[in-house]
């Protein structure tokens, strides 16, 4: 199993398989890329944006949002255009692979703009089907633009059962991507069961690798070693988020149980 760590530096952790940064968070503000890791474009998230130019933000009803940023609308094609410019130059760079963050929509309603609008309407697709291609085709659009040999991820919001949700077709992106990354994110892991149902009802739907993203800034080591345990049978790898130090630390309890997870 990889094991890979989210890192605040840009600098490879020799110590896991893969480390992943944030090169371009939701922010919007992007840092220079880090040479031999997996570089982090946070695509429709973009605070900095979304607050200068609002015209530019999706529209929705806020019914059943998950939104903790500004989001942009997917179908702005000068925004579309700029992120896919930026993702193909990022490529160019000594990275060990791109990955994109923030590629679904907030809720079930957006965006419902009248960019978004016009092309539903002129597409005769049902809205449901018509979300999922708008994202959908944005990742081929970037795949297509970057070499063979660069690794493409995405992260995926922790529903693996409502692609009407956020816009995400698992089916139709697993043609665009290498592997895919759920974070599972708790303060505390005390219960970690419905980690289990998440990770293991994504793997029944996914064909390509799964990496599971556990937080470790905050909950107990007991319970972070119970949180790796209940996913490890489901994952193709684990990535531990924003705490490197303590990931490096608890290494061998993590070896062990995710060799417990497999025996059980």
């Amino acid at each position: 199993m990889d094991l890979g760590v989210l890192n605040n530096h840009a600098k490879k952790i020799d110590d896991f398989d893969r480390t992943f940064y944030q090169v371009k968070p939701v922010s919007g503000i992007s840092k220079e890329p880090a040479p031999g890791v997996h570089n982090i474009v946070s695509c429709f998230g973009n605070n900095e944006l979304g607050k200068k130019e609002t015209e530019l933000c999706a529209v929705g009803s806020g019914e059943g949002e998950q939104r903790l940023w500004q989001c942009i609308c997917p179908s702005a094609e000068s925004y579309r255009q700029e992120l896919k410019e930026y993702i193909l130059n990022l490529s160019k760079q000594e990275v060990a692979g791109i990955h994109l963050d923030c590629i679904g929509l907030p809720g079930p309603s957006y965006c419902s703009c009248s960019r978004c609008q016009k092309l539903w309407q002129e597409s005769g697709l049902t809205w449901e089907i018509w979300r999922c291609k708008t994202v959908t085709d944005f990742i081929g659009e970037v795949k297509s633009i970057l070499p063979d040999t660069m690794p493409l991820s995405l992260s995926l919001y922790p529903d693996p059962v409502h692609p009407e949700r956020f816009g995400l077709d698992l089916k139709s992106l697993e043609q665009y991507a290498d592997f895919f990354l759920v974070p599972l994110y708790d303060m505390t892991y005390k219960s970690p069961y419905w980690m289990e149902v998440l990770a293991n009802a994504f793997r029944r739907r996914l064909t390509k690798p799964l990496y599971v993203e556990i937080y470790m800034k905050g909950p107990k080591e007991k319970d972070l070693l119970a949180a790796v345990q209940a996913v490890a049978a489901h994952a193709d790898g684990l990535v531990f988020a924003y705490d490197t130090k303590l990931s490096r630390e608890l290494l061998p309890q993590i070896k062990m149980a995710i060799e417990n997870a497999r025996t059980l």
